[in-house]
């Protein structure tokens, strides 16, 4: 086969497992416009591979965690091949989510439907697709267009981290699921890493899953954050998780083994042509900085401040309120808690006033944090995030900026600098209103 310019930068990731028992070797897979699709391919140990593993990168790119992962898990599962299509670099296009939605669902049915069969011989090897975050969508995608031909093929789905939600998170607005979900009708595992902000949406996903007939299987990873396995900034816990991930995966197969079985269709005509529709229309962009509000008024809780004391948000009505949802694991909510120190400083003495609300993390672990990091605000517990889902938080951190008369009106999904002019001005004609 000819040398392809695609390949100019796969030799790069080849060499980060060539000392590895199951070195990967580039196979470029021919496609019918006539471009080629280049393969990392990961051989199984023993000479009887019966399963294949697709591991599709991320709106991230091919990462080298990644590819440490497929390496140990062929190594480890023994009858196990692993493929990683690298659509990015085939095709010229940067690594990112626009790239993501135009080429990996056509990649990875290519995959599916051309690839040769494993040397075990079978014409129809079960195969596990492993897609994370928003891979997550594509993966749906192709496997719905492959059903439509091939139902009886024996193919299951492994989601880690899913994030399925169609369009950016807007603070105080209801997240809707890509409509490809109400289609798909697969095996599914998914592994939710417990600090992540799907982590509150899992039930509801495994729900919306069910009801298009698919067989669902959860499992929660303690104490580590999404892209746990490829983070430049990842604990020691993550690191560990990581190691033991191919196990993990592993063990899934085992669990969708017997549901590839039957045979599987999209679940409804109305959905397809509901999800394509969607596929061609162009998806919002999220403003950056603050917004106007846009979702539902009335809004208010009771929570626990760190003594115990239960605490409302209307004991601040008259003032002007930032009302911020965070954890201590979201780099970005960590990097804006100073800019919020310095706001609370700069602002001392008027009738305003800074709530953080904690999502979902013991007691001690934010003590711990805030002993490191000390804030002038007063911080609140949602131990079980039934808070930040009537707020309709789906993005860490987000925050509100309520008015003196309990009016919700700015928002801002993201972490920002609080201490910015645009912001303080914001806030200055806030607090120039008269409360009522």
């Amino acid at each position: 086969m000819k040398l392809s310019p695609q390949r100019l930068l796969i030799p790069l990731l080849l060499l980060l497992a060539a000392t590895s028992h199951s070195a990967p070797t580039e196979y470029l897979l021919p496609l019918e416009d006539g471009t080629e699709l280049a393969i990392l391919q990961f051989p199984a140990e023993s000479e009887q591979a019966a399963t294949r593993f697709i591991w599709m990168p991320t709106e991230h790119g091919v990462q080298p965690g990644e590819i440490s992962i497929a390496e140990r898990l062929a190594r480890q599962a023994g009858s196990v091949e692993v493929l990683i299509p690298d659509y990015f670099t085939s095709f010229f296009l940067p690594a990112g989510k626009q790239a993501l939605d135009a080429v990996a669902a056509g990649s990875l049915r290519s995959v599916v439907e051309q690839y040769p069969a494993p040397r075990s011989g079978k014409k129809n090897p079960d195969i596990f697709i492993v897609a994370a975050n928003k891979a997550a969508i594509p993966a749906m995608q192709a496997l719905r267009k492959n059903q439509a031909t091939a139902p009886q093929q024996r193919i299951g789905l492994i989601l880690l981290n899913p994030d399925v939600t169609s369009g950016p998170a807007i603070p105080g607005v209801p997240s809707h699921y890509h409509p490809v979900v109400a289609s798909t009708n697969a095996p599914v595992f998914i592994i939710q890493a417990e600090k992540s902000p799907w982590r509150h949406g899992l039930f509801k996903l495994e729900k919306a899953l069910e009801k298009a007939g698919s067989d669902v299987f959860l499992q929660v990873l303690p104490g580590v954050r999404d892209r746990f396995y490829f983070r430049p900034d990842a604990t020691r816990q993550e690191e560990a998780t990581a190691q033991r991930l191919p196990v993990i995966l592993t063990q899934a197969t085992k669990l969708l083994a017997p549901y590839l079985e039957k045979e599987r269709h999209p679940a409804t005509a109305d959905a397809l042509t509901k999800a394509e529709k969607v596929e061609r229309k162009p998806k919002p962009q999220r403003k950056r900085g603050l917004s106007p509000y846009t979702g539902a008024q009335g809004k208010s809780f009771s929570l626990p401040n760190l003594d115990g004391t239960m605490t409302s948000l209307d004991d601040w009505r008259g003032n002007v309120v930032l009302l911020n949802f965070w954890a201590s694991w979201c780099p970005p909510c960590v990097h804006e808690i100073p800019s919020m120190v310095a706001l609370k400083h700069r602002l001392q003495g008027r009738p305003f006033e800074i709530v953080a609300v904690n999502l979902g993390e013991p007691l001690s672990d934010v003590r711990h944090f805030l002993s490191q990091h000390p804030v002038n605000f007063p911080v609140l517990l949602d131990s079980r995030g039934e808070t930040a889902k009537s707020w309709q938080v789906t993005a860490y951190p987000t925050s509100f900026i309520i008015g003196r008369d309990g009016r919700i009106r700015f928002a801002l999904a993201g972490g920002h600098d609080w201490d910015e002019s645009e912001s303080v001005d914001v806030i200055e004609k806030l607090l120039d209103e008269t409360g009522q």
